[in-house]
């Protein structure tokens, strides 16, 4: 177990995280072999790259349930970033108009501007009924 994990989690959850790294494309490739679902899912700077934005999200219609579904609730995934990554192109504005484009509600959670840097966000991202 990751100790920051779980010193932070509620001693009552029964459910332990899993964290995985590789390219989204390999992730997704193995989740969708293994027939693999989360209710949320978490990211940190994951959509710093439009070009990544695919990958990104097919790896997310592959692992959050789809709300059509009567006995399973939408997963919601969590991504927190910078609204626009100076030299890279991405960002959590055009990540989430282009997970919008894809079947996905979008908001953001949080916005914290200080006036000193960038724009940093938490956006929400939860499936729409196909």
């Amino acid at each position: 177990a990751v100790p920051h994990v779980v010193s932070n989690s509620p001693r009552a959850v029964s459910v332990q995280p899993r964290f995985i790294a590789g390219t989204w494309k390999d992730c997704r490739n193995r989740f969708f072999a293994e027939g693999t679902q989360y209710d949320t899912v978490i990211c940190s700077e994951g959509c710093y790259k439009e070009e990544l934005y695919s990958e990104l999200v097919d790896l997310l219609l592959t692992v959050l349930p789809s709300p059509r579904l009567p006995d399973v609730a939408a997963g919601v995934a969590l991504f927190s970033g910078k609204r626009y990554y100076f030299g890279c192109g991405g960002g959590t504005t055009s990540f989430a108009l282009y997970a919008q484009g894809r079947g996905f509600e979008t908001r953001v959670v949080k916005a914290i501007e200080d006036g000193k840097s960038n724009v940093r966000e938490i956006i929400e991202l939860k499936r729409l009924p196909e």
